[in-house]
């Protein structure tokens, strides 16, 4: 779960939006062909359904993508995460504008897998708080030195998925109030949709945790070999 470095003649203008966004779809074709196919067509779905629910995601995904390519011609992805952050745009996508085969739900985020436990909607925050917490973990490592403590960049990484969870939050509260046809959920909604951004952030965590361990270990078992 480590970066795989920045590259050593960064251009420059590659940290610009559209050359960023040129450049990473060159890297990794199928991640990108998957996150238009997916997007797009649950587009096409709102425009022929004649819904507005579409226009928010629209909004969302073009603040997002500039901003995740610069990002990644920095931090240098590698394609597990790349994967990752594509699965959950076409989830979130998908939750809010597919339609739900449960009668009477909006909207595929409404249906309950194994109610009242298990819904559409909180396994795709969790997964989102799981996903971030590798995002903050890159991010962890570009700023803090390779020796710090574990529990501390874990801490972070946790942190900095946590506050975009909310940050997701605070922009579905406006987009609630602009897009009557979005239904973003109650108060209690939200606050669910926090709680699993916890769950899937925390399992996330000691995962990355653990990995990050286990490569200490053997990163200091082979250089005490080397020494001998």
């Amino acid at each position: 779960m480590t970066a795989s470095g920045a590259t050593p003649d960064l251009d420059r203008r590659s940290l610009w939006p559209g050359p960023a966004i040129v450049q990473t779809v060159r890297e990794f074709p199928g991640p990108a062909t998957t996150f238009g196919v997916g997007v797009g067509a649950m587009f096409a779905w709102n425009l022929a359904e004649d819904s507005d629910r579409w226009l928010p995601y629209l909004l969302l995904f073009a603040l997002f993508v500039p901003l995740f390519c610069v990002v990644h011609q920095l931090a240098r992805f590698d394609r597990l995460v790349v994967w990752s952050i594509v699965s959950l745009a076409v989830l979130h996508a998908a939750g809010g504008l597919a339609p739900s085969p449960t009668p009477g739900a909006y909207a595929l985020y409404e249906t309950w897998i194994w109610e009242p436990y298990v819904k559409v909607d909180r396994l795709v925050h969790a997964w989102g708080g799981a996903v971030l917490v590798v995002l903050g973990w890159h991010f962890v490592q570009m700023v803090m030195r390779k020796d710090a403590p574990i529990w501390v960049m874990t801490a972070l990484a946790i942190m900095v998925a946590n506050g975009f969870g909310a940050l997701n939050e605070v922009a579905e509260f406006f987009v609630d109030g602009q897009v009557p046809e979005s239904v973003v959920g109650s108060y209690s909604n939200a606050s669910w949709d926090m709680v699993h951004n916890l769950i899937g952030a925390l399992i996330a965590g000691a995962i990355v945790a653990t990995i990050e361990r286990r490569r200490r270990a053997a990163a200091h078992s082979e250089a005490s070999n080397a020494s001998r």
